[in-house]
């Protein structure tokens, strides 16, 4: 059974190259990210999701900042997946579509 579920985008607890991680199901779906409008107002993305997969998958995310030099721009094959607007600042979510440094490169 497909549903949709809210998951909070851990802006403030971000790594220094503003990347994030989400344990998701198998075939899980961004669709919308948000700051929630009620309490607590926290970022969130709303993802649709087998609620039956049992399978789960460490999904990467790079939050960038409009206008802010990131440490670590999302790759070229980067996916967006949307943006949000908190306390003045607009930020704007990919799925990271590479590998981040040092997991698995031989570089």
């Amino acid at each position: 059974m497909r549903m949709v579920y809210r998951y909070e985008i851990p802006y403030e607890g971000l790594d220094s190259n503003g990347q994030f991680s989400l344990e998701l199901p198998l075939g899980a779906v961004p669709l919308h990210v948000d700051v929630q409008q009620r309490a607590p107002h926290l970022p969130s993305m709303w993802v649709m999701v087998d609620i039956d997969e049992k399978r789960m998958v460490d999904r990467k995310f790079v939050v960038v900042g409009t206008g802010a030099q990131s440490a670590q721009p999302p790759a070229a094959k980067s996916e967006y997946v949307g943006t949000f607007q908190d306390a003045g600042f607009v930020w704007h979510i990919f799925e990271a579509a590479e590998l981040w440094p040092g997991e698995g490169s031989t570089s």
